[in-house]
């Protein structure tokens, strides 16, 4: 009976080994599934970010060639800015006259004294009175208005 005893315990060990067997197989094929399942996420994943990628790349050249223009406009718009305010400095300072005269006394029993007397006109438009810091009002310092009379009307004091 011991020999049926020992048979039946090794039997039922055995039993239990392979029980334990299966249910670890399970286990590792759920494990396995889901693993996999991540994986293929992972890779939808990163799929979708290389492509994401590829669209950022894209709109970036493109960002860039805009940018180029931009800088390019920018720039022809500071030269011509320049060019305008050589312009106005020099129609401005074409309507300023200078004249000058030059005497010499003579005094009896003295050198001769020489004189120069200097005179100088300013024919061109005054700024605003309102507002002295601007020339031509509000209208000429935001660019609007090219001169004095086209700013007049717009003087916040005039129209009041």
């Amino acid at each position: 009976m011991s020999s049926d005893l020992s048979a039946e315990i090794t039997a039922i060990a055995t039993a239990a080994l392979a029980a334990f067997a299966i249910f670890t197989t399970v286990f590792a094929i759920l494990a396995f599934r889901k693993q996999s399942k991540e994986v293929s996420d992972q890779a939808a994943m990163l799929k979708v970010q290389s492509d994401q990628l590829e669209e950022q790349r894209k709109v970036n050249a493109e960002q860039t060639r805009v940018l180029a223009l931009q800088v390019k406009e920018l720039g022809e718009s500071l030269e011509e800015r320049r060019r305008e305010a050589l312009e106005r400095r020099s129609s401005q300072a074409s309507q300023v006259f200078v004249r000058e005269e030059r005497y010499t006394y003579h005094a009896v029993g003295k050198p001769p004294e020489k004189d120069i007397t200097v005179y100088v006109r300013n024919t061109s438009k005054p700024p605003c009175p309102h507002r002295p810091q601007v020339r031509g009002c509000a209208r000429a310092a935001r660019g609007r208005a090219r001169t004095y009379e086209q700013a007049r009307p717009r003087c916040a004091r005039q129209t009041r």
